[in-house]
């Protein structure tokens, strides 16, 4: 992994549960959930938290 590479000792990384591919692959690759945040949309539909998309997400 990169971070073992570059001497890190771990990489922290945001992506919405909601985009199941992207969650799945980082899930596969030993991302673990550390913080849990929860995002609403008014009115209720889902812009841009579709499961088709690759997005990673800053939430600091």
């Amino acid at each position: 992994m990169l971070t073992a590479k570059a001497g890190m000792s771990g990489l922290l990384a945001g992506v919405n549960t909601s985009h199941h591919d992207a969650y799945g692959q980082m899930i596969a690759r030993g991302f673990r959930t550390q913080i849990t945040g929860i995002a609403m949309h008014k009115p209720n539909e889902a812009g841009f938290a579709r499961p088709d998309v690759f997005v990673l997400n800053d939430w600091r």
